[in-house]
């Protein structure tokens, strides 16, 4: 990866190979990007929040308000937390 608009990419060998380059890498939970953006990070959150709120509702027949709160509170927030 390489970051910074004024980095010059060079291409890394290692034992005669190439290092290949990426567009984005995740270190310990945390999503980066070369522009520094934490937009990546929080819509792969989101997502994965929103896949937590939509297997509960499949799973469970009822549509008790409370209880739903309850258990999004309980399994689908912690996700939203930005640190991991």
């Amino acid at each position: 990866m390489h970051f910074g608009s004024g980095n010059a990419k060079h291409v890394y060998v290692i034992g005669g190979s190439a290092v290949s380059s990426v567009e984005q890498l995740t270190d310990l939970g945390l999503t980066h990007t070369p522009d520094f953006s934490y937009a990546t990070h929080l819509r792969n959150l989101v997502t994965k929040a929103s896949r937590v709120s939509g297997m509960v509702y499949r799973v469970f027949s009822t549509r008790n308000e409370s209880f739903l709160i309850k258990f999004f509170k309980k399994y689908g927030r912690p996700m939203l937390i930005i640190c991991p």
